[in-house]
């Protein structure tokens, strides 16, 4: 079920989604591959043992460049699935070209994949309509990734991919907010300045 949400994020959401909209496929992929390529350079993504993904849907930043350079690296990748009855995304390891339709028409992991618990990942990489440089961020309102990313373990580095236009000067904030620690964009890398008190439990 999704929450119900102030009329300013509903506002600001709809904005990013139409600004989004206005990149062409070609245009997004080019972003995209830059953007991943700043998570690429990574130490963290280097060091890295056991990275988390989504599949992109509509005209989100698309992470599939990252996924294959994991994996030509010996990296285990695992995607997260919906489940209806909980708040909390599970994790289960899943090569991009395996991924097979899922809940809300997100690709997900196919059936018997191998779960991943949340402490096992080192890094995991987040989407969103919208973020601010404080690392907050404006989701699709259904609040999967807040309660998922509040349950992180501290090692667990959370790198939002997302295009510059999708960074705003403020999103506004909710207690049950989690932020991201970087942005990845496809002009630049940004340190977060805030973290919530959530973050390290």
């Amino acid at each position: 079920m999704s929450e119900v949400q102030p009329p300013a994020k509903n506002r600001l959401r709809e904005e990013l989604l139409c600004a989004r909209l206005h990149l062409g496929p070609d245009e997004r992929a080019r972003r995209s591959r830059a953007a991943c390529e700043r998570v690429v350079a990574l130490p963290a993504f280097r060091e890295a043992r056991t990275i988390a993904l989504y599949a992109a849907a509509g005209a989100e930043a698309d992470p599939t460049s990252l996924g294959e350079t994991a994996l030509s690296r010996k990296k285990r990748i695992a995607f997260p699935r919906l489940d209806p009855d909980s708040r909390v995304l599970s994790f289960a390891a899943c090569s991009p070209a395996d991924l097979v339709p899922g809940a809300r028409g997100v690709r997900a992991p196919p059936p018997g994949s191998a779960p991943v618990k949340l402490e096992e990942l080192d890094l995991v990489v987040v989407p969103g309509v919208g973020f601010d440089l404080h690392g907050r961020r404006l989701g699709r309102g259904g609040g999967y990734y807040d309660a998922t990313l509040a349950l992180l373990t501290p090692h667990t580095l959370r790198v939002a991919l997302a295009f510059d236009l999708q960074i705003v000067a403020e999103v506004p904030g909710e207690p049950h907010d989690v932020a991201v620690h970087l942005l990845a964009t496809e002009s630049r890398l940004l340190e977060a300045a805030w973290t919530p008190p959530s973050a390290g439990r």
